[in-house]
């Protein structure tokens, strides 16, 4: 009988373990989904980038610039523009606050936001 009593307790332990991780798991690969990144992307976007460009057309805020920036949709869709495009773009645009005219400044995004900033753009194409 206790043969049994043990196998049961590892059982509904393994049940409880696997409940326990399923909520776990499904937010991690929502996390991942190309759609949760999209909109993580947006959010970053609007906090980091709004102040120069138009993010999104429902934007808490206008851009701050007289001569905005150009929006995020117009550059989404140029011809040109790829994922490398931004990656590289992203990577060597700093104004050092001295050349005029002024050109965009470190954003200062992790490689994460960054990529996720580059997928929202992305999905601009076209709408």
């Amino acid at each position: 009988m206790s043969s049994i009593c043990t196998a049961l307790r590892h059982v509904s332990q393994a049940m409880l373990l696997t409940a326990a991780l399923v909520p776990w798991a499904a937010a991690a690969v929502d996390a991942a989904s190309p759609i949760s990144q999209v909109r993580r992307g947006e959010r970053v976007a609007q906090e980091q980038c709004s102040a120069c460009h138009l993010v999104a057309k429902k934007q808490q805020y206008l851009p701050l610039l007289k001569q905005p920036a150009p929006s995020f949709q117009s550059i989404a869709d140029r011809p040109e523009t790829s994922e490398l495009r931004l990656r590289e773009f992203l990577a060597t645009t700093h104004w050092d606050q001295k050349t005029l005219p002024i050109t965009m400044p470190n954003p200062h995004l992790s490689n994460a936001d960054g990529t996720v900033v580059i997928r929202y753009i992305l999905s601009l194409r076209g709408r």
